[in-house]
């Protein structure tokens, strides 16, 4: 009942120079030092933390620590374009 680690594309990378006579489990590759938002959660301080921690993404929890969404680097990346399609658009209707 509650999120004890999270696989990514870059943790599996390393799971292909481990022996590939045994089973490789999950346990092999999550990473277990999650970050953890709240719905309400800066998103400015958010998305420092990731860049500090170099984190790809964060668990999105209720108050009760249950996920309810993953904010990713790709989402942050789509809030930039579309803030700075925004800045163009009004830059543009004051010229």
């Amino acid at each position: 009942d509650q999120v004890v680690g999270v696989v990514s594309e870059r943790d599996l990378k390393p799971a292909l120079l481990l022996d590939h006579g045994k089973s490789i489990l999950i346990s092999d590759v999550m990473k277990t030092d999650l970050l953890l938002a709240k719905r309400d959660s800066s998103l400015a301080d958010l998305v420092e933390e990731m860049a500090e921690r170099k984190l790809g993404s964060t668990l999105v929890v209720d108050d009760n620590d249950h996920l309810i969404g993953i904010f990713t680097t790709i989402d942050a990346l789509l809030l930039l374009e579309s803030m700075l399609r925004n800045k163009e658009m009004q830059q543009a209707r004051l010229d």
